[in-house]
């Protein structure tokens, strides 16, 4: 079955065990989706959490911090590497745009 979720906000979602592979994604709010690529050819998801995005990579949900080690270990020296961290630095710039949206004017 599909998920319709477009203009769905997902800020704060608990996705954890979600399969999003069939899910119309179209205007959802606090979910960035990039892909496919990297070592699998699958999907990024990440997703608005409070002051930081939680990023389900693969299999597993975690933060851009844990990701960065892990992509490091397990890819260094190659393609998915440089395409992961090119990833990561992107949503680490619009990660940052969360504390602007919290400072008063």
């Amino acid at each position: 079955s599909r998920a319709h979720l477009s203009r769905a906000n997902l800020r704060e979602a608990d996705l954890r065990e979600a399969d999003l592979r069939e899910a119309n994604l179209r205007e959802a709010k606090g979910i960035v989706v990039i892909g496919p690529g990297g070592s699998r050819g699958d999907m990024l998801y990440a997703v608005e959490h409070g002051n930081h995005y939680m990023l389900r990579v693969g299999c597993q949900w975690d933060t851009i911090g844990t990701i960065r080690t892990l992509v490091r270990a397990t890819h260094a020296g190659t393609r998915h590497e440089t395409y992961y961290l090119a990833v990561l630095t992107m949503l680490e710039a619009m990660e940052a745009q969360f504390a602007e949206k919290e400072e008063p004017a």
